[in-house]
């Protein structure tokens, strides 16, 4: 009996080892190790003590655990723009910098994250949803007495001020890859012409909506007048060298901070880097849900909406 449990037991872990090893192989066949040449780029949602659904924010104490980590190892943040210049004129990455980024530009952002972004001396870029700034999350799934607000206008202002980047990430969050080639232009176009005229800064970069993308998408991105463009995890990593297909480590509340810094040091342990990639790809997958359920936000369209927020 004993002995029979003990070998059911034996199989499922060596069954599970299996999996995990299987997983990583083809991880490594299909994406290869990441540069270690280039910084690590970081992608954050919402910084909120209060507890969230979706799964995809962390604790201010988590968010001040990974900058205070950063800044003791002598890592400095580099804007995207930065980060774009060196990609495009081929130079070498000077070493122990990061890019930290946060999509779908939440008022915790500013409340939580802003703050210590400064007190720790970095930066970063918010991609922002235009037909939301100041709204609730309405495009989200989610329940109607649980919802989250975006940031409002001036939010965006003082974080600009503050040495913070602002990209796009659509007007409405649609899946662009699902959308009419005339919708997915107008959200590209819409939304960064918005940002720009409202907030008085160039738009460069792009973040697509749950990381989707497709040669269609890049195309109308670039006609759109982006510079570059970043995904949660792209369909490989030979894509890097791609600057409409850059991609980023996810960091949620789900992570330790021996996870965080498997991220932050890109890949110094291969092994595990690759397990938490897997891990975010599972992740990033889930969010599609999103965009099944409610694949056109219930927001006017691009332009009507662009029309309304400028007069």
């Amino acid at each position: 009996m004993i002995g029979g449990i003990v070998t059911t037991v034996t199989v499922a872990a060596l069954a599970l080892l299996g999996m995990l090893l299987g997983g990583w192989l083809w991880w490594v066949v299909r994406h290869g190790r990441p540069s270690r040449q280039r910084p690590p780029v970081l992608l954050y949602h919402k910084v909120t003590p209060r507890f969230d659904l979706s799964g995809t924010w962390t604790t201010p104490r988590q968010f001040e655990g990974h900058l205070r980590y950063l800044s003791a190892a002598g890592y400095r943040s580099m804007t995207l723009s930065e980060f774009y210049s060196n990609l495009e004129a081929g130079n070498p990455f000077p070493p122990r910098y990061v890019v930290v980024t946060f999509d779908d530009a939440y008022d915790t952002v500013f409340e939580h994250a802003f703050p210590l972004l400064q007190a720790y001396g970095f930066a970063a870029t918010v991609f922002v949803i235009a037909g939301f700034v100041g709204r609730s999350n309405t495009w989200d799934v989610g329940i109607p007495w649980w919802r989250s607000n975006h940031l409002g206008w001036d939010e965006l202002a003082e974080m600009v001020a503050g040495g913070c980047s602002v990209g796009s990430h659509t007007v409405t969050h649609m899946d662009l890859t699902r959308a009419s080639t005339e919708r997915a232009g107008e959200e590209l176009s819409a939304s960064k012409q918005m940002l720009e005229e409202r907030l008085g800064v160039p738009v460069e970069f792009l973040s697509y909506p749950f990381g989707r993308y497709d040669e269609r998408v890049v195309r109308l991105a670039k006609e759109a007048g982006y510079r570059g463009a970043v995904s949660s995890y792209p369909r490989a990593r030979t894509s890097e060298d791609d600057p409409f297909a850059l991609g980023r480590m996810g960091i949620y509340i789900i992570d330790t901070l021996a996870d965080f810094k498997i991220k932050a040091n890109n890949g110094a342990n291969l092994f595990l880097f690759g397990l938490e990639e897997m891990k975010g790809r599972v992740i990033n997958f889930c969010s599609l849900g999103t965009s099944l359920v409610k694949p056109d936000p219930s927001c006017p369209a691009p332009r009507a909406r662009l029309r309304e927020r400028l007069d």
